[in-house]
């Protein structure tokens, strides 16, 4: 039996999508600072009273002391221990870890000792995915090209300058002249990690679009 929501989201037009999207992330983001604020402000060492004291700028002393009641019921603590053993499940997680945004920032912003913007914090949480796409690039004239002293080049022979009517060895091989030994890794890995490299590239271009989308209609509101 299909899902009610699933029927009504996409049976909904555009401007619903968008509405919903937009709540969604807006939702989300006020999650993620509760989180960061609690962890940032309060301490166990010290007694509630103090804590209720040691309070952001901003918010008011009674919201702060009912947004700490609330953090510190059993059923909330009990949820906190659930989310935690359902994160430690996961098979797969972001580069960044199981860590939210905001956290993120927060702890590199007491390491470095200055703010950080959210360019700086993309780079920092994408860190061993770009990594892993330049060393593939570096190694990408040895290892993503067949060798030309293959079969194929024995029996075409040596490519020669000047205009040809077929495919040349390059064309199909790349110009690597050696392929690495010892390396342990086929080229067809090699080309595999590749693909996949460049799909979560779009991925991640796609969803900058969809959000650049999202902030232009918001702004036409």
């Amino acid at each position: 039996m299909c899902n009610p929501s699933y029927i009504s989201y996409h049976s909904a037009g555009p401007e619903k999508k968008i509405k919903r999207r937009i709540l969604q992330r807006i939702a989300k983001n006020w999650k993620d600072i509760r989180h960061n604020l609690y962890h940032k402000f309060y301490e166990e060492t010290r007694t509630f009273e103090r804590n209720v004291k040691h309070r952001p700028l901003g918010i008011e002393e009674n919201y702060w002391k009912c947004f700490l009641e609330y953090r510190q019921k059993e059923e909330t603590k009990k949820n906190c221990k659930q989310n935690a053993l359902n994160w430690s499940k996961q098979l797969y997680t972001h580069n960044r870890g199981s860590k939210t945004l905001a956290r993120t920032k927060d702890e590199v912003e007491k390491v470095r000792g200055r703010p950080i913007g959210r360019g700086e914090l993309w780079t920092i949480t994408h860190k061993k995915w770009l990594e892993a796409i330049a060393n593939i690039e570096s190694q990408d004239e040895f290892s993503k090209h067949l060798s030309q002293n293959d079969s194929l080049a024995q029996v075409l022979g040596k490519e020669h300058p000047g205009r040809v009517l077929v495919p040349c060895p390059t064309q199909v091989f790349g110009n690597a002249a050696v392929q690495p030994s010892g390396s342990g890794v086929s080229t067809e890995e090699y080309q595999r990690t590749i693909v996949e490299l460049k799909a979560e590239i779009a991925e991640e271009k796609a969803k900058r679009q969809t959000m650049e989308k999202l902030l232009g209609y918001l702004m036409r509101q």
